[in-house]
Order: structure tokens, then C-alpha cells, then sequence
């Protein structure tokens, strides 16, 4: 349960900032109060979390779509993305490296095949029929991509384009358009061809200064607003900066 509030907390964090931070369920009286926590100190937690729960879990592939345990007990390779991720949000890349690389050398998973780590599932339930649909939420696609920016930003340039490329080529990204020069140009077009569906491209852009070029938005615009509703709920909540 502890890690996939980590999951949550952390992708709110990256479209709110601070965010309503409960740590226990609130009474009634509480919810009418409830405030922002700020992004750092949220942060701070995830990541200590993160780190204490990672010897606890199993070092095994996690196989979401085939046993339904891995859907609740999920491997060590889930919180080691996860913490690389908030590294890497941060701008700490020295300590985002080693888990990324973690994961790939287990050789769990394969680019070339089904690269999902870890995928929220949800049913298509038409008059003929029903079946289950997967939004992929952690990929070793999204990991190799993620330790060529780690690379790139420790200034192993040689390395970040090697491990680009190795996800570029597996899945034939630019088969039919020009490759940018660029290394995190040439990885943001990968994620956005070849894995559009995968969550965390926004949070990418924002720590690579390049959201506001490519998602056409304001410094403000970085932040989604509060939602209205969640304003008028409670006394203490806030809205971003320019809403």
C-alpha cells in the first residue's frame, strides 16, 4: 500500500506541486481542513519511504499481467523506478543512476518484446464482449531512456546516445521521420512517438526545461491549477500562481 501511494503522491506532486498530503484517513471534522503540503517536503518523504521499503520487497520480475500477486506485492524494480524517478525530478542524477542501472542488468525484461514493468489495467466492456486494456506505467523503454539523461547529465555523452539509440532502434522510432541532434531532444521524441501512452512524459519535459517549448505553455502553465471543487471543500487550500 505504501508504494502505490508513493506512485500517486509522486505523479500529483509533478502536476499540482504542493499537494494535500494525509498520511492517516481523516475524520470529518479534519476534511474540512485539510491543507497543502509543499512539494519538497512531500518529496522528502517519498523518498525516505522509498529507500526503507525497497529491502522488503522481492527481487523478481514483476509480472503484472500474468500473476495477480504482482499486482499487489510488486518487486523491488518498481520502487527502485520510482525513487530514480524523484532523483531525477530533483535534478539529483548521481543517485538516480544506480537503481535505473539496477534494473536493467537484472535482465528481467526485454525492449524488443513486452518491455512493461508495471501497467494499471482497467476493462472495454462493449455488447459482444469485455476485455482488459493496460495504460503502462513503468516500461524498461522508459528506464533505458531514463539512464541516457542520467548519463548525459553526469556528462557521459558517448553512453547517453548509445542507450537512446538501443530504445530508438527497438522501437523503429524514426523509421519514417529525422532523428533530432540533440540527446534530449532525440529522447523526447522517442517518448513522444513511440511511447505516448506511458505516464510520466510531462514530468520528463518539466525536468528537462523542455515542456514549455514543446507543450507551447506559459512558466505557469508548468503547474496545473487546483481544481475548483477542491478550493471550496477546504478553508486552507490554495490555488497556483496565475489561475
Amino acid at each position: 500500500l505504501s508504494l502505490f501511494n508513493a506512485i500517486a503522491y509522486y505523479n500529483m506532486v509533478t502536476v499540482w506541486g504542493g499537494i494535500p498530503y494525509l498520511k492517516e484517513s481523516p475524520t470529518v471534522d479534519s476534511s474540512y481542513n485539510i491543507f497543502r503540503t509543499s512539494e519538497a517536503d512531500v518529496l522528502n518523504d517519498l523518498q525516505t519511504l522509498l529507500e526503507s521499503i525497497i529491502p522488503e520487497l522481492e527481487e523478481k520480475k514483476n509480472s503484472y499481467d500474468t500473476n495477480i500477486n504482482d499486482v499487489f506485492f510488486c518487486s523491488k524494480d518498481v520502487a527502485r523506478i520510482l525513487l530514480a524517478d524523484i532523483y531525477m525530478y530533483r535534478n539529483n542524477y548521481s543517485k538516480a543512476k544506480p537503481y535505473l542501472e539496477k534494473v536493467i542488468s537484472n535482465g528481467y525484461y526485454n525492449l524488443n518484446s513486452n518491455d512493461v514493468i508495471m501497467a494499471y489495467q482497467y476493462s472495454v466492456i462493449t455488447r459482444a464482449s469485455s476485455t482488459n486494456e493496460y495504460v503502462p506505467l513503468f516500461t524498461l523503454s522508459d528506464v533505458t531512456l531514463s539512464l541516457a539523461e542520467c548519463e548525459y547529465k553526469l556528462g557521459n555523452t558517448n553512453v547517453a546516445w548509445q542507450n537512446a539509440k538501443k530504445v530508438a532502434d527497438a522501437k523503429q522510432t524514426f523509421s519514417n521521420i529525422t532523428a533530432p541532434e540533440g540527446l534530449l531532444q532525440y529522447v523526447s521524441q522517442i517518448r513522444k512517438v513511440s511511447m505516448s501512452t506511458t505516464i510520466g512524459r510531462f514530468a520528463f519535459l518539466k525536468r528537462t526545461g523542455l515542456a514549455k517549448q514543446e507543450l507551447n505553455l506559459q512558466d505557469y502553465q508548468l503547474l496545473f491549477p487546483i481544481p475548483a471543487n477542491e478550493i471550496m471543500y477546504s478553508s486552507n487550500m490554495t490555488q497556483n500562481p496565475g489561475y
